[in-house]
């Protein structure tokens, strides 16, 4: 660590002949440093200065800083005492013969050693000496010292009962009689008996300075196991030099008692009702004071119980009283409800900690409360049997008791007499939970036998408390049995036909036999958007007992309800005799329509004449359907058909149906017949069906004649055989067209296969051949020499014409060689005949 000094410095300046003159006094200053604080000290020369005197001009120079050891020495400023001049600078332009000072700052080091420190200090002018003299620097270290102390005496009191450590601060003194700063480092405490701890021995503060005095503190925990006595220890300073001081602390430790002080216990007032469950329960509370000193802690509060069961129970454990004031403790009393009334005194005893206890009484005054049953108000109800098949019926009656009395009742029994035939009380009950007053509500259920005719009937019911106490009130039974609708759910109206009024029917019925109907109350709930219903007819119902009837119900459906929608009413019928029990019913009505004629169709005819004439009439038959799309039958009044066409073609109808059902599919069968003379071409079918309600639909149909050739040939295969070479022959192939309808126009021959040589096409029909018509085509064969003797040669023509499938012919032939034998028989056949 560094520690401040005080420096001295004396400087003299000795004058060089003839450049200056003699100098003033020596300079000289003290600084003192701290042996603490380590901190650096500065002096400066505030009284001696450095003084010379210039005899010529010159850059006149001094040291900017000088050094011995810890000591520095810096240059600070320069002054003309004679004249105007001054400045920081070490080196200037001197004047001749002025006169000037030097001020030096002396620096010492934290760490210097007390002692003499000197430097030399030199003057020069252009870099030439001219004077020099010695710095002189005297260094104090100032030290700090603990002054003795005596011995402290702290006392800490410490609470038994609570069984927690008691803190307590030891103040410890401290005073510094050095000569310097004292810095703090630690304070420590040794020697501490068992169950004393030390909790904080944090520095209040780390400085004294020198001449005065502190206060520091330990803080110690004295733990509950620790005995009263005196506890010695020792508390050590140190500073931040080593230095310590010891300081003798003895501990006095004093032990808190409590004492009980007196315990107030009420008088308690607790009503008892005689009927009732468990026992009477009142709360109260005991006030116990802590005279003693420390704090006092219950561990029980106990009281006597009295042998009619009467007692009380306090959770008091653990309830901590502080010294010198009063807790409240709780107690729940018990008091059975056999208990009679009068004063009752609970001896109670209260016991702390420490087993110091305390005696008091309690006294429980018992009042006892009884019931009393008050007059029942008389009972009546009806019942009504207004379902089918119904044996009984059953009435509750709900009687409400009161209880006049100050306790509690409970009632035990319900019993009835007097109890009048066709009718049975089949169970009997009260409500057994206490009440102290107000009402009860015991049940009687009675019922009815169906054989029982309408009327009023009475008896008499008596409720019984616990404590035997009865009450007696009548009963009377009002049999009714009103008429009972019979309706089927949901009813059907039946169909209406759209954008009309309908009447639809409902069958109801009486179902009791007991009562007739007359007359209906009925409401709608929910009507549908397309349609509505006219209920004036259901008002005016009236329906023998036992016995059924059918209404009209008037339905209006709009014009634009959907086909076959069903239509709801959702209504509320009863008789209307005010008893009857009402129905929810639906009341449903489909929407149907009238008849409509559609889809009439059928499909385009073709008559192909494919038969060779003469031949037989042609004859097809159209079959002609159509739809009747509404809901009614739908008379059909006549069905026609007319071809525009030539007497050869012509039409009529078969099985044309008289009515067609709603929502079904007809058919009418139409004949076509078209002889062989009827030109090809288009014709126009119309067929046309009238109904007496649907009105009438006509369609057009097209009729097509068209007609078939067929080209034939005599044979498939030319076969020449063997051909000799050089000569020539023919072969011929009848051709005809079979049917006779048209002619085979574009005719052609067209060979698709074999050597383009040797075989030719010497005759065909050329480009038409006539309707019915036959002939020729002729095949020429001329093998030359090139052809391949013994080779099959094969041939393939396509025989085609408009209208006509085409034809394939093929022809064979097979080259043989010259034979002269042959030829000689040639020439001489020719010679013979002259040619």
């Amino acid at each position: 660590m560094t520690a401040s000094r005080v420096v001295t410095v004396v400087v003299a300046l000795a004058v060089v002949s003839g450049a200056f003159t003699t100098p003033a006094s020596a300079a000289s200053t003290t600084v003192a440093v701290e042996a603490a604080t380590d901190e650096d000290a500065t002096g400066q020369f505030d009284e001696d200065k450095i003084t010379f005197k210039t005899e010529a001009n010159g850059t006149v120079s001094v040291p900017a800083q000088l050094s011995d050891g810890p000591v520095d020495f810096f240059f600070s400023s320069w002054e003309r005492t004679d004249g105007p001049g001054s400045g920081n600078d070490n080196e200037w332009e001197a004047v001749p013969g002025a006169q000037y000072t030097v001020e030096y700052d002396v620096a010492v080091d934290g760490d210097a050693e007390a002692g003499r420190y000197t430097e030399e200090l030199v003057v020069t002018r252009e870099g030439t000496e001219i004077a020099s003299e010695q710095l002189r620097v005297d260094v104090e270290v100032l030290t700090p010292e603990f002054a003795d102390q005596s011995t402290v005496f702290p006392t800490v009191e410490v609470d038994q009962v609570r069984e927690e450590p008691q803190e307590v601060g030891v103040s410890v003194p401290v005073e510094n009689v050095g000569s310097g700063v004292m810095v703090l480092d630690s304070i420590e405490a040794s020697g501490l008996p068992a169950g004393i701890e030390l909790t904080n021995n944090r520095l209040q503060t780390d400085r004294v300075n020198q001449g005065e005095d502190t206060d520091l503190s330990l803080d110690l925990a004295v733990g509950p196991s620790v005995d009263e006595g005196t506890y010695e220890f020792t508390a050590t300073v140190r500073d931040n030099l080593g230095n310590e001081q010891q300081v003798p602390v003895s501990l006095t430790v004093e032990e808190l008692a409590p004492q009980f002080g007196t315990i107030d216990s009420p008088d308690v007032s607790v009503a008892v009702d005689r009927v009732g469950n468990g026992e009477a329960v009142e709360s109260d509370f005991v006030l116990v004071r802590n005279d003693g000193r420390g704090a006092l802690r219950l561990t029980e509060i106990a009281f006597e119980e009295r042998s009619n069961g009467v007692t009380a129970n306090a959770s008091a454990g653990g309830t901590v009283i502080e010294d010198g004031s009063e807790r409240q403790v709780g107690f729940t009393l018990s008091v059975p409800r056999g208990v009679n009334s009068g004063q009752y005194t609970l001896n109670s005893v209260a016991e702390e900690s420490t087993g110091t206890t305390q005696q008091f009484q309690t006294n429980v005054d018992v009042d006892v409360l009884f019931p009393s049953i008050g007059q029942v108000a008389s009972q009546s109800g009806t019942v009504e049997f207004d379902r089918v098949g119904q044996d009984t019926r059953t009435q509750t009656f709900d009687a409400d008791v009161p209880n006049t009395g100050d306790g509690n009742m409970r009632l035990v029994d319900l019993g009835v007499s007097g109890v009048p035939d066709g009718v049975t009380v089949t169970d009997t009950g009260v409500d057994g939970d206490v009440v102290a007053s107000g009402e009860d509500a015991p049940q009687t259920s009675t019922c009815s036998r169906s054989t029982r005719s309408e009327g009023s009937y009475q008896f008499t019911a008596t409720v019984e408390d616990s404590l035997g106490n009865t009450e007696s009130f009548p009963v009377t039974v009002t049999v009714e049995k009103p008429p009972i609708l019979g309706i089927s759910q949901p009813a059907s109206l039946g169909d209406a036909l759209v954008g009309t009024e309908t009447d639809g029917t409902v069958e109801l019925a009486e179902l009791g036999g007991e009562t007739g109907i007359d007359g209906l109350d009925v409401s709608v709930e929910s009507a549908p958007q397309n349609g509505s219903l006219s209920l004036d007819t259901l008002d005016e119902t009236t329906v023998r007992a036992g016995g059924s009837t059918v209404q009209s119900v008037p339905v209006t459906v709009a014009a634009d309800a959907p086909q076959h929608e069903t239509l709801r009413w959702n209504v509320t019928v009863r008789p209307n005799d005010g008893q009857s029990v009402a129905r929810d019913r639906t009341l449903t009505a489909r929407v149907i329509y009238p008849p409509e004629l559609t889809n009439v169709s059928t499909e385009p005819q073709m008559f192909s004449f494919d038969r060779e004439r003469p031949t037989a009439d042609y004859e097809q038959t159209a079959q002609v359907t159509f739809d009747n799309a509404g809901d009614l039958p739908m008379t059909v009044t006549d069905v026609t058909a007319r071809v525009d066409g030539p007497p050869s073609l012509s039409v009529r109808t078969e099985s044309v149906p008289e009515t067609v059902e709603g929502i079904t599919t007809a058919s009418v069968d139409v004949p076509l017949t078209a002889t062989p003379e009827t030109p090809e071409g288009n014709y126009t079918l119309t067929v046309t069906v009238e109904t007496a309600e649907a009105g009438s639909q006509t369609i057009t149909r097209e009729v097509t004649v068209r007609h078939q050739t067929e080209l034939a040939l005599e044979t498939d295969t030319v076969a020449f055989g063997e051909v000799t070479i050089t000569s020539e022959q023919t072969r011929a192939v009848d051709v005809s067209e079979e049917l006779g309808y048209q002619s085979l126009d574009n005719f052609t021959v067209t060979r698709v296969d074999g050597p383009p040589s040797f075989l030719t096409v010497t005759n065909d029909p050329g480009e038409s051949l006539a309707a019915g018509e036959t002939d020729q085509i002729v095949y020429s064969l001329r093998f030359g020499t090139s052809a391949e003797v013994y080779r099959d040669y094969e041939w393939t023509f396509r025989i085609d014409g408009e209208r006509a499938p085409p034809r394939t012919l093929t022809v064979t032939a097979r080259p043989s060689p010259y034979s002269f034998d042959s030829l000689r028989e040639n020439v001489t056949a020719i010679s013979e005949s002259g040619d």
